[in-house]
């Protein structure tokens, strides 16, 4: 019932446990004995040091019956009593019935609950001093019409929000008290709608109310003081189902009851589950943290949502790593940790746990020694760079991560690079990274550090990252997108330690930067979402300047856009939208736009022909020499650009999410869940993705030319053996040392089952040493380079104002 905080070798990413109840009826006592009767509404005290919750209050949602509490006996959360604290409320001999609204008021020792009676129409708001055991309640105010309080939400000590059922509507009512008085300043009505709103919260870092409305199967969103206008969906379809999506408005959030507040996201209580919705994400990532459509009672290690079941949870708290939540229908309160120590950003953190249950992480570096001859066998490697824990830490690539990672950009390489300096971005945390290499020539070893957190203008004005992010050629340069009151292009010197953020543009009409991209060092495609549309913009500067001389749409589309390339060689934009790739003529885009690949339909298929291939909801692309790179879905594509017919390959993964890596024989030998944006190696056969849900960047090399279709080998699985050997034994035995074995009996195994073998098991590491042409000798590359830094950086152009026309220099 109440076991001690788990330990961090723990195999889950996160647990759910019973805190207390599970029996039937009413018991007072221990968490091991104790039981609540369809505990509802819930609420604590603020928490001493080593707690995360202070003493909890809890209603029934039986009539008649009280407030418990569960007050703890040690300095933390692990053991305590609980038992009834106010019986129920009464008026003369009409038993009261208590709601689900139940909160503690800052600042104060009270708490604050809800009761309605039969005889009259009006819920009564009662105040609690918990200092007092015992002491009957004091009523403070009534809410007129409403025939339960649903919610009661404290934003401060003075600031109070009501959620309200009527005969025939909801509403959202905003009290302001006189300091900690119970005397009302002012009392209006926020929003009221025909829906059963179950909750509503303020988040006042963004200035915005959130609101369940569970008939709806949805969550709103507006701001307070203009709500009736601004009101739109934060999450859910309106279908009657539990399950997440990539964009909150695409998930399904089944009859909603329970909202509660973490820094950066806000947790819901749905039907039979518990979900979570990233509040610093663009897209409203929304997920289901535990539990699922179908109502049960187990509990247990959290491996994926499905393994726990609860059955009709209604309302839950939050606190560093930890929700409680009232499973009403189970009469059981219970506890979800998360052992990765990020539901939200809060301390404390176990060390890096492993997110993939069963096995051990591979105790080799990401970047092993160069590849060897044996391993062409294989079609290509994909492979963990950094990350994979649901968090952001800097660090070394063994241990950084950064969750949601989902945009990326690297500085030109030096000799025997595949990239420069590395920068990525989450927008789920409005923060960019940046990965510098070790050594100057090769990409083994590096420091992830985050550089700019939070985003914030010249104005001191905080902003939301975007998806848009490149660097200019020729330079060290790196411009990203951030959404302020409007939409700006910002840049920061990439060579710089500690680099500051410069305004460059202003979109006024750009609701989001969907991609950013320099086609040439005074040339950049700017892909954006409007309030109606989307569009795809060529901006031209002076010179290196950051001063804007023209700026035309190249193409507009009422479907979303998400990313537009050029191809110089062809003289051809290629640009990303539902299920397709379009292409024009950068001289004149709107009257030569054609369809490149995809057929419009959902799927992951190649094709010989391009638009006959199925490429689901494209986000990110990469240009090759004669490829074009795309992650779509779940998987990584290429479109073969010189080849007629243009034929699309599926490179790695499929339809289905995973997270596995190593070495490819056929596409779904290895899995993404939802990569996005991706860079191509310019002087190697490397590309870098951003494997969004999976919190990583994996790298993918080919030993032989990326574009080869169909993928070999076809089969069998595993691969055929090297040429064999007989027809001439005497010259192969003679060669310098060479790491391809002169006669090898048993075929290869294609994953290595341990690490400690350096030979040709492991798969090719994702960054060799030199550059495509074999060096004569792998493991001793040229003379190493002299530590001076990659670049040797002319400084940084002055920057120009934000807007075009462009006025004077500032």
């Amino acid at each position: 019932p109440s076991p001690k905080p788990p330990p961090p070798p723990v195999p889950f990413p996160a647990d759910l446990q019973i805190l207390f109840g599970g029996l039937d009826g009413f018991v007072s006592g221990s968490l091991e004995t104790a039981s609540i009767e369809s505990p509802m509404g819930i609420a604590s005290l603020p928490p001493v040091p080593g707690q995360s919750f202070g003493d909890v209050f809890i209603t029934s949602g039986v009539p008649g019956q009280g407030i418990f509490r569960l007050r703890w006996e040690d300095g933390g959360n692990t053991d305590g009593q609980v038992r009834g604290y106010i019986g129920g409320a009464v008026r003369g001999s009409d038993k009261g019935t208590l709601s689900a609204g139940i909160a503690h008021r800052p600042g104060t020792h009270y708490v604050y609950y809800s009761a309605h009676f039969v005889q009259d129409t009006r819920a009564q708001v009662l105040q609690i001093d918990t200092r007092l055991f015992g002491q009957p309640p004091r009523g403070v105010w009534t809410m007129k019409d409403c025939s339960a309080v649903n919610e009661i939400f404290w934003h401060d000590s003075s600031t109070v929000f009501i959620t309200c059922t009527h005969a025939s509507s909801s509403t959202v009512t905003r009290i302001v008290f006189d300091a900690l008085t119970t005397n009302q300043l002012s009392n209006t009505e926020l929003y009221k709608s025909s829906a059963t709103l179950s909750s509503a919260v303020y988040d006042g870092r963004r200035d915005k109310l959130y609101m369940a409305a569970e008939s709806q199967n949805n969550i709103l969103q507006c701001s307070p003081d203009d709500c009736a206008s601004s009101v739109n969906i934060l999450a859910g379809d309106g279908a009657a189902d539990i399950r997440g999506a990539s964009i909150g408005s695409q998930a399904s959030v089944n009859s909603p009851s329970g909202l509660a507040l973490g820094e950066g996201q806000l947790f819901v209580t749905a039907r039979n589950a518990i979900m979570a919705v990233a509040l610093n994400d663009s897209f409203y990532t929304t997920e289901v943290l535990a539990g699922s459509l179908d109502p049960g009672e187990f509990v247990g290690g959290v491996l994926q949502p499905a393994d726990v079941a609860f059955d009709k949870p209604t309302k839950l708290l939050h606190s560093q790593n930890q929700l409680l939540v009232t499973d009403f229908s189970n009469d059981r309160v219970v506890r979800y940790s998360s052992y990765m120590g990020k539901i939200n950003p809060a301390p404390p953190s176990p060390p890096a746990a492993p997110l993939s249950p069963p096995s051990p992480p591979s105790p080799q570096p990401p970047h092993p020694p160069p590849p060897s001859p044996s391993l062409e066998l294989s079609t290509a490697t994909v492979q963990k760079v950094l990350g994979a824990a649901f968090r952001w830490a800097e660090g070394s690539l063994s241990t950084a991560s950064i969750a949601y990672v989902e945009a990326i950009a690297a500085l030109p390489p030096a000799p025997g690079q595949a990239f420069g300096d590395v920068f990525l971005a989450s927008t789920a945390f409005s923060a960019l990274f940046r990965l510098r290499w070790a050594n100057a020539s090769t990409n083994s070893e590096g420091e992830v550090k985050r550089i700019i957190s939070p985003i914030e203008n010249q104005d001191g004005d905080r902003g939301t990252l975007s998806l848009g992010i490149s660097v200019r050629p020729s330079t060290n340069l790196v411009y990203f997108g951030a959404k302020f009151a409007e939409t700006q292009v910002m840049v920061i010197d990439g060579a710089a330690d500690n680099p500051s953020p410069t305004e460059v543009l202003t979109l006024p009409n750009c609701r989001f930067l969907a991609d950013l991209q320099w086609i040439s060092s005074s040339s950049a495609l700017v892909t954006c979402w409007l309030n109606a549309g989307n569009v795809i913009y060529k901006y031209d500067f002076q010179g290196d300047s950051d001063t804007v001389l023209s700026f035309e749409e190249m193409y507009t589309s009422a479907q979303r856009l998400y990313a537009a390339v050029y191809d110089e060689k062809r003289d051809m934009v290629y640009s990303l939208q539902h299920n397709k790739i379009m292409q024009c003529s950068l001289a004149d885009c709107p009257s030569t736009i054609t369809t490149l690949a995809g057929d419009g339909s959902a799927g992951i298929k190649g094709a010989d022909v391009g638009v006959e291939a199925k490429i689901n909801n494209p986000v990110g692309l990469a240009i090759g020499v004669d490829q074009l790179f795309l992650t779509a879905k779940h998987a990584i594509m290429v479109v073969d650009l010189q080849s007629a017919g243009n034929p699309t390959a599926v490179l790695a993964g499929g339809l289905e999410t995973g997270k596995s890596e190593g070495v490819i024989f056929k596409p779904t030998d290895v899995q993404f869940d939802t990569p996005q944006k991706m860079i191509k190696s310019p002087s190697s056969n490397y590309l870098y993705v951003c494997d969004r849900r999976n919190h990583r960047v994996v790298s993918y090399f080919s030993m032989k030319e990326i574009n080869s279709f169909p993928p070999p080998p076809p089969f069998p699985f595993p691969p055929p053996l090297p040429p064999s050997p007989p027809p001439s034994p005497p010259p192969p035995s003679p060669a310098p040392p060479s790491p391809l074995p002169p006669s090898p009996q048993p075929p290869p195994s294609p994953s290595p089952p341990s690490p400690p073998s350096p030979s040709p098991q492991p798969p090719p590491p994702p960054m060799p040493p030199s550059p495509p042409p074999p060096s004569p000798q792998p493991p001793s590359p040229p003379p190493p380079p002299s530590p001076s830094p990659p670049d040797p950086p002319s400084p940084p152009p002055s920057f120009s104002p934000k807007t075009p026309p462009p006025p004077p220099p500032p």
